[in-house]
């Protein structure tokens, strides 16, 4: 009679083990340095749990326009390491072959920015690229008009914190306006 009890048993624990690597993204902290030419700099900080199965972790970009991303850098977390841009990203690569690299995925509509999670599990990384000519002028202002964090997310992020910097000018309710929905 014990047999069957410890084989469910093993069941249970072999999948509360699978349960507790559950995908989340912790924290998103983005911040945007607007520059006087029209690029803005994301640097991007993400707190994650990569679940059990994915080989890699990825930003939506779509609806560009006239956006290019030229520059697409990621950053290890935990130990500083920088991945190596291979640049076209191959989406059927292994985890391992995937690990510590970059690279992006262009498509009709956008890119996808896309790296290596491996080791799978607690992990940080930094995403840092540049949007050329995000920023518009118009008649009576200069305009940023992006989508920041991508609806549809697979584990939606418990906090979000976006931040928008420029070098030029202080930036202030008595000359900007934000909207954030």
């Amino acid at each position: 009679m014990r047999k069957p009890f410890l084989i469910a048993f093993s069941l249970f624990l072999a999948s509360a083990g699978t349960y507790a690597q559950k995908q989340e993204i912790r924290d998103l902290d983005i911040t945007l340095n607007l520059s006087d030419k029209g690029s803005v700099i994301f640097n991007e900080y993400w707190d994650i749990n990569t679940g059990p199965t994915n080989t890699e972790w990825y930003l939506v970009r779509e609806n560009l326009g006239d956006i290019i991303i030229p520059s697409f850098t990621v950053l290890d977390g935990d130990t500083g390491g920088r991945f190596v841009d291979v640049g076209e990203w191959d989406v059927n690569r292994s985890l391992d072959e995937k690990a510590g690299k970059s690279g992006i995925v262009h498509k009709d509509n956008g890119v996808e920015l896309c790296w290596g999670i491996a080791p799978r599990g607690d992990r940080k990384f930094y995403a840092i690229y540049t949007m050329v000519k995000a920023m518009k002028s118009l008649n009576d202002y200069d305009m940023l008009h992006l989508q920041v964090v991508s609806p549809g997310m697979s584990s939606p992020p418990q906090h979000v914190r976006i931040t928008v910097r420029s070098k030029e000018v202080q930036l202030d309710t008595t000359n900007t306006r934000a909207w954030g929905f």
